[in-house]
């Protein structure tokens, strides 16, 4: 497929990739949830170009050919509650869907880009649907997607409910008394896997950031490649 070039294409791309994930989130929750297996590998979930959705291991070249979605989303579902889990995957998809319109937009010049962001925010966010603050309002014009009407899910306030997100819950407004849920933590700890969305070994009240499979980071790191390959491209 053809990458996007101007701002109504990307505009388009970036609508449909989020129509997908919507999709994942909320109608088509259980399934999205059945393959999120924390027994499995790193996984991540990508929306497509074609408004689908789909639950898979990141690509195996480094750099890859697009910005990667959250890795590991898995290995946190069981140690969760699910619509914290849901939530946090909600908040890596908008995250990863700026990266990938900015990266397609990476040549568009300064009144480009502020007109590439004001269609971006003229749509509510993944996590906005999600949490019932807004309502998914179908684009009138999409290239390539179908844009249905998806319900929200009216939950209440999700982040500040995050047991190892401290920095989540100042950016949403959260603070130092607002409830934790209680988590029993499920990690897959293995040697040599890349490391993915976590959460902390301590329990309740803890707000240390877990993004590997048995270590806290503020990082999620790649094994070093060895010296013996040639540049460019690698096999993970």
């Amino acid at each position: 497929m053809e990458a996007p070039r101007t701002v109504e294409d990307v505009f388009d791309n970036f609508s449909a990739r989020r129509d997908g994930l919507i999709k994942a989130l909320t109608t088509d929750v259980e399934d999205f949830y059945a393959q999120c297996d924390p027994d499995k590998e790193n996984l991540c979930l990508y929306g497509n170009p074609d408004g689908t959705w789909e639950v898979q291991l990141p690509a195996e070249e480094v750099p890859p050919e697009l910005p990667e979605p959250a890795l590991g989303i898995n290995f946190a579902r069981d140690g969760m509650q699910r619509k914290d889990w849901l939530a946090l995957v909600a908040v890596h998809s908008d995250a990863w869907l700026m990266a990938v319109a900015f990266y397609y937009g990476a040549k568009f010049d300064g009144k480009e880009r502020e007109k590439l962001f004001k269609h971006i925010n003229s749509l509510p966010t993944v996590y906005e649907i999600l949490s019932g603050k807004a309502v998914n309002k179908p684009k009138a014009k999409a290239k390539g997607a179908a844009a249905g009407q998806v319900s929200a899910i009216p939950t209440t306030a999700f982040l500040p409910n995050f047991p190892h997100c401290h920095a989540l819950r100042c950016f949403f407004g959260g603070g130092a008394g607002d409830a934790r849920c209680a988590t029993s933590t499920r990690m897959r700890p293995s040697p040599g896997s890349r490391g993915g969305v976590g959460v902390n070994q301590s329990g309740v009240g803890s707000d240390s950031v877990a993004l590997t499979a048995g270590k806290s980071r503020s990082l999620v790191t790649r094994p070093p490649t060895p010296a013996s390959r040639p540049p460019g491209c690698q096999r993970r």
